[in-house]
């Protein structure tokens, strides 16, 4: 990842971000601006009341439209997932936070800038074969040209 697409600091350290420079110091300056106090955004806990089957995809569909409308409006989305992972620190969420409720997905939703543009591979470095070819994903959907 060049140091361009991140900042040294994150804007600020109430809520844990990952350094993807390892400590190194890399990346580019962050400069403070005015609104610097509203650069961590607000976290949200989508939670679901049974943590079963139902639950999950309720979830996920209530997810889906939190993203849509996030991007609708110019609102960028972390998502920071790595504490529920954890059973001990997902059930303290659970009391803590949701009044029972089973968390699914910890997020935090903000404005920011532009990020810097990171290196891509050229598609064709990354398809083997015709996209239209048989056994391709195209043509077993029915989209092979005719």
């Amino acid at each position: 990842m060049p140091t361009s697409a991140y900042p040294v600091q994150p804007d600020g350290l109430e809520f844990a971000t990952r350094d993807f420079a390892c400590g190194t110091g890399w990346g580019h300056a962050v400069g403070r601006r005015p609104d610097s106090l509203h650069a961590l955004g607000v976290v949200a806990l989508l939670s679901v009341r049974e943590d079963r089957r139902l639950g999950w995809l309720l979830a996920g569909q209530a997810l889906q439209r939190l993203l849509l409308h996030a991007t609708a409006h110019g609102v960028s989305v972390a998502f920071h997932t790595q504490p529920l992972e954890l059973p001990g620190t997902r059930e303290w969420i659970r009391t803590e936070f949701t009044g029972g409720a089973y968390p699914q997905m910890l997020l935090r939703l903000g404005c920011g800038g532009r990020a810097g543009a990171t290196l891509r591979r050229p598609v064709a470095d990354t398809l083997a074969g015709s996209l239209t070819a048989p056994g391709s994903l195209r043509h077993a959907v029915g989209y092979a040209s005719r």
